[in-house]
């Protein structure tokens, strides 16, 4: 198995409904950043790949067909060099929409200095816990190294969001490329795959409203889509 489908939009672009909209129709499983939470053995890789060390894409994804999301997205490049064959779908949404989800979503994510406390507290009693706090470390890394931690400076980030989705449009043959809105539903994207549509609607999830009440079970250590 190898990776056939790369997602290379940033997270808050609808990459959650992505990767349930793939996994439907028979690209799965799909590597997102839950995954990363949920088998955080695999951490190691990641953390090569952000200090620009050699990183065996092919062992990272062992067992995947598709990526979406963060970590990911950002090493877009890197992951079609090693899948040329690949195809890549960027995920986009308006800046200024993107910016202010991302803000009060994913950006504070990881736990503050006195949350971490409570969380080592609860460390010799939740074994979910103690597998994926070490996530936090390299999410807290990820913003640093790709919004330069300036992602607070609304100006900067939006540049630095635009700048990303246009390199790959400038870098992607556009044959091999799909640049995608979630809210577009299956037709694009089934062509763009050449497969049937499915008799339902498209997946929609992971809404800024309900990322609270998401974040909050993940900080007890219950992951998304797990029981």
């Amino acid at each position: 198995m190898s990776i056939e489908l790369i997602g290379a939009g940033n997270g808050r672009t609808g990459t959650l409904s992505m990767k349930l909209a793939l996994e439907k129709l028979g690209y799965g499983p799909c590597y997102h950043m839950t995954e990363l939470m949920a088998d955080p053995s695999r951490l190691h890789h990641w953390q090569d790949a952000f200090d620009r060390r050699s990183v065996d894409w092919t062992a990272l994804f062992e067992g995947y067909r598709s990526t979406t999301d963060y970590p990911g997205f950002y090493f877009y490049r890197d992951i079609l060099a090693t899948f040329p064959d690949a195809k890549v779908i960027l995920t986009i949404r308006p800046a200024d929409e993107w910016y202010e989800s991302a803000l009060r979503t994913i950006y504070t994510a990881p736990p503050s200095g006195i949350e971490k406390v409570k969380l080592v507290t609860q460390l010799p009693f939740n074994r979910r816990l103690r597998r994926f706090l070490p996530v936090f470390k390299v999410v807290d890394y990820m913003w640093d190294v790709i919004f330069e931690g300036r992602f607070e400076d609304r100006d900067y980030a939006i540049d630095r969001f635009e700048a990303m989705n246009q390199d790959v449009i400038d870098t992607v043959s556009p044959d091999n490329l799909l640049v995608f809105e979630v809210g577009t539903g299956w037709e694009p994207l089934c062509e763009f795959l050449d497969v049937e549509v499915p008799d339902e609607l498209f997946p929609r999830t992971n809404k800024r409203q309900d990322f609270p009440a998401m974040l909050k079970e993940v900080r007890k250590g219950r992951l998304p889509h797990q029981d």
